[in-house]
C-alpha cells in the first residue's frame, strides 16, 4: 500500500543566541515544532524522530480514510 497526495514542508527559524526553530508540518498539520542547537547528534536525533512520526501519521490517517470510505459509511444521510 502506498501514502499519496500529501506534502511535507520543513521550516527552519533561526534564534539567535538560541540555536534554531524546526517546524515540520504534513500538509495543513503541524506535525513537529522543536528548538535545536548546531549539535549533529541532536539533529540525527530530531530527524529520526520525526521520520518515525510522519511515517506513523501517514498509516494512521490512511486507515482513518480507508474506513471512511467502506461501505458502513457510505449511504444517503437519510435516516
Amino acid at each position: 500500500t502506498s501514502i499519496r497526495d500529501f506534502s511535507i514542508t520543513i521550516k527552519e527559524m533561526p534564534m539567535p543566541g538560541i540555536g534554531t526553530q524546526i517546524t515540520v508540518f504534513i500538509d495543513e498539520f503541524e506535525l513537529v515544532k522543536q528548538f535545536i542547537r548546531p549539535n549533529l547528534e541532536m539533529i540525527e536525533l530530531l530527524s529520526e524522530y520525526t521520520v518515525s512520526l510522519a511515517s506513523q501519521y501517514l498509516l494512521n490517517y490512511q486507515e482513518i480514510q480507508a474506513q471512511l470510505q467502506s461501505e458502513d459509511q457510505s449511504g444517503t444521510g437519510i435516516f
